[in-house]
């Protein structure tokens, strides 16, 4: 279950399945970027980082399939993100695409807080 929060302008969210952990935030702009400014908040000492062409694929993949699913048009243009245990960016993916719907559910005044869905 994700956890949602809005921190210096970006969009936020935890994902935690025990194993696996990612924070991910973005920051969204008018346009369609090639390539967002990554930003790694904290290094994953024990298992490293994914190289950042696997994170900024996950990313924008997820951004791309939400905004295809719930007829959305967000571009980010920044992703700062700390994963744990997630080399393959199977998380990472999944946070992208959960911020999206949930600015798209809940819009910016309700974006905080737990997802209620289970």
């Amino acid at each position: 279950m994700p956890s949602f929060a809005r921190h210096d302008g970006l969009y936020g969210a935890v994902i935690i399945t025990g194993p696996r952990s990612v924070l991910l935030r973005l920051a969204f702009g008018p346009e369609r970027v090639e390539s967002p400014v990554l930003a790694i908040l904290r290094p994953d000492a024990r298992f490293g980082d994914p190289v950042s062409d696997v994170v900024q694929a996950a990313v924008l993949a997820g951004v791309a399939e939400a905004n295809a699913a719930l007829g959305t048009d967000l571009h980010p243009q920044r992703v700062e993100y700390s994963v744990d245990n997630d080399g393959e960016c199977i998380l990472l993916r999944r946070a992208a695409f959960a911020i999206v719907a949930r600015l798209a559910e809940r819009g910016e005044g309700g974006y905080d807080g737990h997802d209620d869905r289970g």
